[in-house]
């Protein structure tokens, strides 16, 4: 870094990532998930859920597995656990291994040990 009458100059900031928010509903719940807008091969990307009941507020003690897919063809398991971060939001990483479309399928297994697959509009990697 340069220095220059006793300042120093601060490192770039980094890339503001945008995002996209996709709401679906699964019978009274309400299931809000994030992406980044653009999704690159072989980045690693942050996926965020948020799940609410029909007044709002968190549902909680559920586990989530995001399942990865390319309908268009033949795909090995790619599946993630995501984090319960409490208050109804769930976290973790995804990698797309292919440039293309995919399809995202979320699990979840509710407190009451019902289970619901929830699929995305399909994602576009580039």
């Amino acid at each position: 870094m340069m220095q220059a009458c006793g300042h120093r100059e601060s490192p770039p900031a980094p890339p503001v990532e945008h995002l996209s928010a996709t709401t679906l509903q699964n019978g009274d719940q309400k299931i809000t998930v994030t992406l980044p807008e653009t999704i690159k091969q072989l980045d690693e990307v942050t996926i965020g859920v948020t799940i609410q009941d029909s007044k709002n507020a968190p549902v909680e003690n559920c586990s989530i597995v995001a399942n990865l897919t390319m309908p268009d063809m033949s795909m090995p398991l790619n599946s993630v656990q995501l984090k319960d971060m409490g208050r109804g939001i769930h976290g973790g990483k995804l990698r797309f291994t292919m440039v293309g479309k995919w399809q995202i399928t979320l699990g979840v297994i509710s407190r009451d040990s019902s289970l619901a697959r929830i699929k995305m509009p399909l994602v576009t990697v580039e």
